[in-house]
């Protein structure tokens, strides 16, 4: 009798094992690959093309992958390839004629005060105001503001000052570090587009600056290499 409950035992450990080993590989073969998501994420285009700007303004920076630019060591190198892996970003960019003006009016509304009424949403709202600094750095953003420079550049002075602003109030770090390192790209962007000859010197005797405007990585930008970008816009936007 003993004999019988052993073997009934080991075949249900057996049947058992073999089920939890079936489940696993059913998991496994669920897990998509990035691409796959990716894919998910593509706007149809009968809707992409009817959107209103501001409209895919809004899903553009609900596109889940765009956190990315916060991993990477060259941000500058990977922005075409996430431009052209997500399809509202490509017509954002370089397909709508109105996505600067639409872009830039959206981004001078963006109160880093206001982070908290989007607690608990995603991306967080910080993150919501790097990446859309990032978006206006993009070179087809920045010709349609050839000559206007200092337009752009003012509200991004005023953007560093308010969110360092909420970081000092609630003692904190909503906004931290990385905030000065995508502004600070931005300016270089901007400084760079209106052949600045102050920025040019600053540029050509400063590798952490060159590298800020060329190989722009959110994490190794340091608060020197924001001082001096963050002062030369002022200089140059007090004019």
């Amino acid at each position: 009798m003993k004999k019988y409950r052993i073997i009934i035992i080991c075949f249900s450990l057996m049947f058992f094992i073999a089920g939890q080993n079936n489940l696993i590989a059913q998991k496994k073969s669920k897990r998509k690959t990035k691409q796959e998501r990716i894919i998910e994420c593509q706007i149809p285009e009968s809707e992409l093309k009817q959107m209103p700007t501001t409209v895919l303004l809004d899903r553009c920076l609900e596109y889940k992958f765009l956190v990315d630019v916060t991993l990477v060591d060259n941000v500058t190198e990977m922005m075409p390839y996430l431009i052209k892996g997500f399809n509202g970003l490509d017509e954002l960019i370089n397909r709508r004629k109105d996505a600067a003006e639409v872009m830039f009016n959206y981004y001078v509304n963006m109160e880093p005060s206001k982070y908290g009424e989007n607690e608990g949403r995603m991306p967080p709202y910080s993150y919501k105001i790097f990446y859309f600094t990032l978006l206006l750095a993009q070179d087809e953003i920045i010709k349609s503001f050839k000559g206007r420079e200092n337009v752009v550049l003012t509200e991004l002075s005023n953007k560093i000052t308010n969110m360092k602003k909420v970081d000092q109030n609630v003692q904190g770090s909503i906004f931290g570090f990385m905030s000065e390192g995508f502004i600070a790209h931005a300016m270089a962007k901007y400084l760079n587009s209106e052949h600045n000859n102050d920025f040019k010197t600053l540029k050509q005797n400063d590798k952490k600056v060159k590298k800020c405007h060329e190989k722009f990585n959110a994490q190794e930008v340091e608060s020197l290499t924001f001082n001096k970008l963050f002062n030369l816009t002022l200089s140059k936007i007090k004019k």
